[in-house]
């Protein structure tokens, strides 16, 4: 049975308030209100910060241009309850670095050099470092981390993970996330 979900939108550019109903309005799972946040799941508002980001229950959205597909994610990624686990958790030590979900960043411990992740390589180290042993299947993978269907054919995770290991071959830490040929990945936090 899918959740419905109560969006309460305060946002006070008539623009924006018609573009986010217009795009909200098609999903069946959420109610769209104006008023009250005391059963909103999500409340979605305007704020002055430079980039749009998410604090407990509500969406800030950025001042100046917004780009309504990442909005969307954000939104769905609110709603999915991922936002609700480790991110209460501000340093998780996986080896030679400090992992900083809240922030999402890699810290490199020795160099102090901060190393930028996007949202699903956060939700990436996050879901395996709560797997039991640190391992999970690819398939198990694609379900947490980008909600794609068992039968899905997709080189996303490949593509993810690719990225993230480049961002650190600089630390020679490549090995961080490891493959058994089987189809199982291991996060390595020692």
């Amino acid at each position: 049975m899918m959740q419905n979900y109560v969006l309460k939108l305060s946002v006070d550019n008539p623009t924006r308030h018609a573009l986010l109903v217009e795009q909200l309005r098609p999903l069946k799972q959420v109610t769209l209100t104006d008023e009250g946040d005391d059963h909103a799941d999500l409340t979605i508002k305007d704020s002055n910060a430079p980039s749009t980001e998410i604090k407990g229950d509500v969406l800030y959205l950025q001042k100046g241009p917004l780009r309504l597909g990442e909005v969307m994610d954000r939104i769905h990624y609110a709603l999915s309850g991922r936002t609700h686990h480790i991110e209460s958790v501000r340093e998780i030590p996986l080896g030679q670095f400090l992992f900083l979900p809240d922030k999402n960043c890699l810290i490199h411990q020795a160099s102090q050099a901060v190393i930028p992740l996007t949202d699903k390589e956060r939700l990436l180290l996050r879901v395996l470092y709560q797997a039991p042993n640190f391992t999970l299947d690819r398939t198990t993978l694609l379900k947490n981390v980008w909600q794609y269907a068992q039968s899905t054919e997709t080189h996303t995770f490949e593509t993810h993970l690719y990225r993230l290991r480049q961002k650190l071959e600089p630390y020679d830490a490549q090995g961080l996330i490891t493959a058994d040929g089987e189809g199982h990945y291991t996060l390595h936090i020692a």
